[in-house]
């Protein structure tokens, strides 16, 4: 039978849930060691199910990394929310536990937590700050499939972890995502808010249902991620192994860490900017110029939640991202270092 034969006519539950999606659901609760899962059209839809989740309503507060990509402050003023920008750490991207108190007041109702690129945090910090707090967690981990902090995935450092599966990350299905928690309630409530209110009358509620088709390439996609994972991090060894600018170095891994290498992240006290600059003039793409990466605050559609996160600005003016995809050849691996080695400064 032709795969479209399957997913076109599955088996439905009574949510309208087919076989397909439940049999991804379990493969990425089995992956992550995670009680429940939902999947969803984009992590976009991820980061807006896991708000309403944890019952954010308009005017609320919510926490976040000023080093965080637009993608994530969308979704956060979507729900009505208002934004409050707080500093990452001066070597990581992990928000700074010092920063968080500061930006701490009577309306913080949940705090989104953006690792970067792939690089890992010390995730228990922040998960205990949070909970001593009763602070709903979320981490928004778009690059971080396989991504570990003391041998676990970093989210089971939270209470609700949200994923991407667009073409560009660590597994595709062309465009999805999908949440995973360990909190019943948390679950039962993005469940209902992504699937229209379960159309009971009572419950509001969007679709956000990732179809069939899209979960059955998620599963041969996700068996292929450990496969991925070591690949990547062996390009990236190869690099860094490579490279002897003085100015130039892989930016720190936190102790305890293991990056799923969704970019490999080099840091320039020259200035990441001027390095990537000319590496796009020489052929090595950077995120920071394809996508025009400043601290949130400093884009003129959120200036009105500007901030003082010079953490965040040292580290986005200081590093800049290194494509290194399975399929790299060591000869091009090389050439890239070549090319990184031969920066002026």
């Amino acid at each position: 039978m032709d795969i479209t034969d399957f997913v076109l006519f599955p088996g439905m539950d009574a949510l309208d849930h087919s076989a397909s999606v439940t049999d991804y659901e379990n493969a990425l609760k089995k992956y992550f060691n995670a009680a429940y899962c939902v999947s969803l059209t984009s992590g976009t839809a991820a980061i807006i199910v896991a708000l309403q989740a944890v019952g954010i309503q308009s005017g609320d507060e919510v926490i976040t990394s000023a080093a965080a990509p637009l993608c994530t402050a969308f979704p956060i003023l979507s729900t009505g929310a208002e934004l409050v920008f707080s500093d990452c750490c001066r070597t990581h991207f992990g928000l700074d536990i010092a920063g968080l108190q500061h930006s701490l007041t009577r309306k913080t109702k949940a705090i989104v937590e953006v690792p970067m690129w792939g690089y890992g945090i010390p995730a228990e910090a922040i998960e205990l700050w949070a909970a001593e707090r009763e602070i709903p967690l979320i981490f928004d981990l778009a690059h971080c499939a396989g991504t570990q902090y003391n041998g676990l995935p970093l989210s089971q450092f939270c209470d609700i972890a949200c994923f991407s599966t667009q073409k560009n990350k660590m597994f595709s299905t062309g465009e999805g995502g999908f949440l995973l928690t360990d909190n019943e309630a948390y679950y039962r409530r993005a469940l209902s808010y992504s699937r229209m209110g379960n159309l009971n009358g009572i419950d509001f509620g969007v679709n956000y249902r990732l179809s069939p088709y899209l979960a059955e390439k998620g599963i041969s996609a996700l068996a292929e991620l450990p496969d991925n994972l070591n690949l990547r991090a062996q390009q990236s060894q190869s690099i860094i192994a490579q490279i002897d600018h003085p100015a130039v170095r892989e930016l720190e891994v936190v102790p305890g860490s293991i990056p799923s290498y969704q970019r490999l992240l080099l840091q320039s006290d020259q200035g990441g900017a001027a390095l990537a600059s000319y590496l796009v003039k020489e052929g090595i793409p950077s995120d920071m110029k394809k996508y025009n990466i400043w601290p949130l605050y400093e884009y003129p559609v959120l200036w009105k939640y500007s901030a003082d996160c010079p953490n965040a600005e040292h580290l986005l003016e200081t590093t800049t991202t290194i494509p290194v995809h399975q399929r790299y050849t060591p000869e091009q691996l090389a050439q890239m270092a070549t090319i990184i080695n031969n920066y002026p400064y």
